[in-house]
């Protein structure tokens, strides 16, 4: 008991960081957050987790430890806590056992280690809206700090559904001194990203889903509500009906589940059916009765919108201030604030935000947050004034960049594009996922700034990391583009796992060409395509379906089959689908050619500026036609095609114009000027490539385009990765033969291909 008030009295007075570390000290107890950063640095996973099991070994529970058991197992405790020399209910077993067995020397070593280590992580911890979380190695670690720092457990859940570079889990722990709810954020899961390194994506997003959803299942199956409460908001996210959804989370909100209650709440009050409410009061009140301030908050919000009991505002304004009473910086205003500005699309109500401006005199910087906020739901074309913007802008508001955010998207809003990239980037480096992706994509592209495609794709990765879809599609491509088929599939499993058709689309091609290093094949991918058509109802997945039969790739060939799956889409105005049954009719993949047919659905696609259509009905015109007049027509529909944006388009006007051996389609010029539209010639792909470096060559520019053309090839090689050596050589043959002509400063010209009578 003695060493428990030494180590609050240490909670205050102990200094985060000492100087001069000696080399022989605990560096936990001298440095704790280098100790972090070494860990971090070298640990591995398979180390470091499994020194846990010795907390069972020695007996330890929050009030003490087995002497016996202690003695027995002392070399393990020892060896536990070298292998996890950051944990802090490690040390605090440490503490206990040296105390239990009457070494004095060992405890007070373990009480300054656990002192510093809990000093660190209490610092962390952040009053504002979407703080950084406070990090630990397990969960633990986040109990044993409550049970060192003399704060009580009250109760706890998980602040989000889905992992995105955090997990957090929230503990609500009580204050017996101050009377004061405590809310505590912690994660675990980024710091076993972080030291896993052997796992097949160790590296990637979906590294983190993959523990998520271990501790998750673990807890299910321990019957745990943590686990249980998770997994009931994510089955009703899985299902379409709002009487659907609320079924889910009915049972386990009953059994004291926060997100589950959270979500039921929300659901019937911005979606409400007869019955909805049915049951949410008796479920939220138990937890209530015991003056839990959230569940106390969702009552009183229960109260005021009608959810399962009458519109009753003064009850809701009495449950809101014993709820603000408990829970340390209004915590249930701001949450109750939060849960309206969640489920309506309105202003705020008078009585709300008297509460909040009453708050914000009182400091509370959530409270002015949510005011600003507020500001410019009434008035979206508002401006910030000085004193918002240095607010904002302040360290303290900012653990994860939310402050910078809102800085740059109203610079956005503005136009003012320097602005937006200054804030922009103190988001990024803060954290902000989204600022991450807008910076990293501004960094490749040199929008505003220097080019820096490192910086560009490193800042891209810490987006990913963050929950970033796009980003994480991104660096798909761009490994698939370099043929790391693997890297191309770790970037996208956890964006397929939050359920992103288009990551979904992406993989399921990886494995319908089984790529190298990919873990599907062909038969997997055609599983994927028909669960998209049809539990999914995407087009796509029966426009890829469609092209796998006519093909006889994964299945066997059936143009009838093919031809069905496209005109259930064309015929419901889907112009990608009218595109692809047009281009089926040209090329006689369902039978003999019918140019009739096939130009009656391209010219649909082409009125509604379907981007495909342009270049492939444009290809078809100019190199099968091969009339005058289509030839004049495919330019026409080039150009037309480059006007909206379509690459394909730009890339064949480019290569027409750059490669004809007729006079009066030559322009080496509007050939650059159309390469020039397709984007970043860093990020192009070996196709677009080629056509750039041809584009040179008739320029004049034979040292640009031998440049160009080699890293062509060389992209090319690196997607034919699977292909054997003479399959290699056939397919980068063409392109050596014209990386031959630039050497000799000529350009290509493309061979006139005379129609067949």
């Amino acid at each position: 008991m003695m060493r428990t008030c030494l180590l609050l009295a240490a909670l205050v007075a102990w200094p985060v960081m000492a100087a001069e570390p000696q080399a022989s000290a605990d560096i936990a107890s001298t440095d704790p957050a280098r100790a972090w950063e070494l860990f971090l640095d070298k640990a591995e996973f398979e180390q470091a987790y499994p020194a846990y099991d010795v907390l069972d070994k020695v007996g330890y529970r929050p009030d003490g430890v087995d002497a016996a058991l202690c003695r027995e197992h002392a070399d393990a405790l020892n060896a536990a806590v070298a292998a996890a020399p950051v944990s802090i209910v490690l040390r605090r077993a440490a503490m206990l056992c040296a105390e239990a067995v009457g070494d004095d020397t060992g405890a007070e070593h373990a009480l300054t280690a656990l002192a510093g280590l809990a000093k660190l992580a209490l610092s962390q911890a952040s009053n504002t809206i979407n703080p950084k979380p406070i990090r630990v190695l397990r969960p633990d670690d986040a109990y044993a700090l409550l049970h060192a720092s003399g704060l009580e457990y009250r109760y706890d859940y998980y602040a989000e559904v889905a992992v995105k570079r955090y997990f957090p889990l929230v503990i609500a722990a009580w204050d017996p001194e101050a009377k004061l709810e405590h809310h505590l954020e912690f994660d675990y899961i980024d710091t076993i990203q972080r030291i896993d390194r052997k796992d097949r994506f160790s590296g990637f997003p979906f590294n983190r889903n993959q523990y998520v959803d271990a501790f998750v299942d673990s807890q299910v199956k321990a019957n745990d509500i943590l686990g249980l409460d998770i997994q009931a908001v994510r089955d009703a996210i899985g299902v379409a009906a709002t009487k659907d959804k609320v079924a889910k989370l009915r049972v386990t909100a009953e059994r004291g589940g926060i997100q589950s209650a959270l979500n039921w709440l929300s659901l019937c009050a911005s979606k409400p059916f007869p019955g909805c409410g049915d049951g949410f009061v008796d479920a939220v009140l138990p937890q209530a009765e015991k003056q839990y301030a959230l569940p106390m908050t969702l009552l009183a919000y229960a109260y005021a919108e009608g959810v399962g009991v009458k519109p009753d505002a003064e009850s809701a304004r009495q449950l809101l201030d014993a709820a603000d009473k408990r829970w340390r910086y209004d915590g249930a205003t701001l949450t109750y604030a939060a849960l309206w500005a969640i489920n309506h699309k309105s202003a705020l109500p008078d009585a709300l935000r008297q509460r909040l401006v009453q708050a914000q005199a009182r400091g509370n910087a959530n409270a002015r947050l949510l005011l600003i906020r507020e500001k410019f739901v009434a008035n979206p074309k508002a401006a910030f004034d000085d004193a918002e913007v240095a607010f904002l802008s302040e360290p303290k508001h900012n653990g994860l960049g939310s402050g910078y955010a809102m800085l740059a998207g109203y610079h956005a809003r503005l136009k003012h594009k320097q602005e937006t990239l200054e804030w922009g980037k103190r988001a990024a480096e803060a954290g902000n996922a989204e600022a991450q992706s807008n910076y990293g994509l501004a960094l490749l592209d040199g929008d505003g700034l220097a080019a820096d495609r490192v910086a560009g794709e490193r800042m891209l990765a810490e987006a990913a990391h963050g929950g970033d879809t796009w980003s994480q599609r991104y660096l798909a491509s761009l490994s698939a583009q370099q043929g790391r088929w693997a890297d191309a599939e770790g970037w996208l499993m956890a964006a397929v796992d939050s359920g992103d058709i288009k990551a979904v689309l992406f993989l399921a091609e990886l494995y319908e060409w089984e790529r190298p290093g990919v873990s599907g094949k062909v038969d997997r991918a055609v599983e994927i395509y028909r669960a998209l058509a049809d539990a999914d109802n995407v087009a796509e997945g029966r426009r890829r379906l469609a092209v796998m039969a006519l093909a006889g790739r994964g299945m066997k060939k059936d143009p009838g089959q093919a031809k069905q799956w496209l005109l259930a889409d064309a015929e419901k105005g889907d112009h990608a689908s009218e595109y692809m049954l047009g281009m089926s009719y040209l090329q006689g993949e369902l039978g003999n050619v019918d140019e009739a047919e096939g130009t009656r659905w391209m010219e649909r696609a082409i009125e509604a500026k379907e981007e495909g259509a342009y270049a492939d009905y444009g290809y078809w015109l100019y190199y099968k036609k091969q009339t005058p007049q289509s030839r004049s027509r495919a330019l026409e529909l080039w150009r037309a095609g480059e006007t909206i944006g379509a690459a394909g388009a730009s890339n064949n006007l480019a290569w027409a114009l750059c490669t004809s051996a007729d006079a009066a389609v030559f322009d080496a010029k509007a050939g650059l000027a159309s390469v020039g539209k397709m984007g970043n010639v860093e990020s192009l792909g070996a196709t677009a490539l080629d056509t750039v470096a041809a584009c040179h060559a008739a320029a004049g520019d034979y040292k640009r385009a031998a440049e160009l053309q080699a890293r062509a090839i060389e992209l090319l090689k690196k997607a034919n990765a699977s292909a054997t050596a003479s399959s290699d050589e056939d397919d980068t043959r063409g392109y050596r033969d014209r990386l031959a002509l630039y050497a000799r400063r000529q350009r290509y010209i493309e061979p006139v291909v005379r129609k067949q009578p």
